[in-house]
C-alpha cells in the first residue's frame, strides 16, 4: 500500500513538472516572440533613421540599441534552456523512481503470489497428511518387509479413533514397534 502512494505521488509529481515543462515553453515562446518585435522596431528604427539621414551618431545609437535587444535576447534564451534543461533532469529522475516503484511492486506481487501458493500447497499437504497419516516416507515400513506381504505398522483406524486428528494417529504411528 505504502509503495502504490508514493508511486502515485510520483506520478503526480511527474505530471506536475510536465505541466511546468509546457508552461516554462509558452514563457519562452512568448519571451523569444517578444525580442523579435523588440528587434523588429530596433530595425525599424535604424531604416527609418537611414531614410530621414539622422546623424552617425543617431543611427550608432540605434544599432547599439539593437545589439543590447540581441544580446538581451541571448541571454534570455540561455536562461531558459538552463532552466528547461534542470526541469527535463529532474523529470527523467521521477521517471526512474517511478520504473524502480513499479519493479519493487512487481516483484512483491509476485513474491505475495508465491506466498500464497505455498501457503495453499502446506494447507493441501496438511489435508492429505489429516486423511492419510502423514507422506508415504511415515508410513513406518520395516525394510526387511520389502517385498513380503507382511502387515504394515500404520493402523488407518487410528486417524479416525479421536477427535484429535493426524497428530493422534502420528503420535501412534511413532510409538508403535516396526
Amino acid at each position: 500500500m505504502d509503495m502504490e502512494l508514493r508511486l502515485f505521488k510520483l506520478e503526480q509529481e511527474n505530471r506536475a513538472i510536465k505541466a511546468k515543462l509546457k508552461r516554462q515553453k509558452m514563457a519562452n515562446d512568448l519571451a523569444l516572440e517578444q525580442q523579435k518585435m523588440a528587434n523588429d522596431l530596433a530595425i525599424f528604427k535604424l531604416e527609418l533613421a537611414l531614410k530621414r539621414q539622422q546623424t552617425e551618431h543617431e543611427i550608432r545609437m540605434v544599432k547599439m540599441e539593437l545589439e543590447h535587444q540581441k544580446f538581451q535576447a541571448r541571454l534570455v534564451f540561455e536562461k531558459l534552456t538552463i532552466e528547461n534543461q534542470k526541469l527535463s533532469i529532474e523529470n527523467q529522475r521521477l521517471t526512474t523512481k517511478t520504473q524502480k516503484l513499479t519493479l519493487e511492486i512487481q516483484k512483491l506481487t509476485l513474491e505475495n503470489d508465491q506466498l500464497r501458493m505455498e501457503k495453499e500447497a502446506n494447507k493441501s499437504e496438511k489435508g492429505f497428511n489429516y486423511f492419510f497419516g502423514g507422506s508415504s516416507s511415515s508410513q513406518n515400513v520395516p525394510s526387511s518387509s520389502y517385498g513380503t506381504h507382511s502387515t504394515n505398522s500404520f493402523n488407518l483406524s487410528s486417524n479416525f479413533s479421536s477427535l484429535g486428528g493426524w497428530c493422534d494417529a502420528e503420535e501412534q504411528t511413532m510409538a508403535s514397534p516396526q
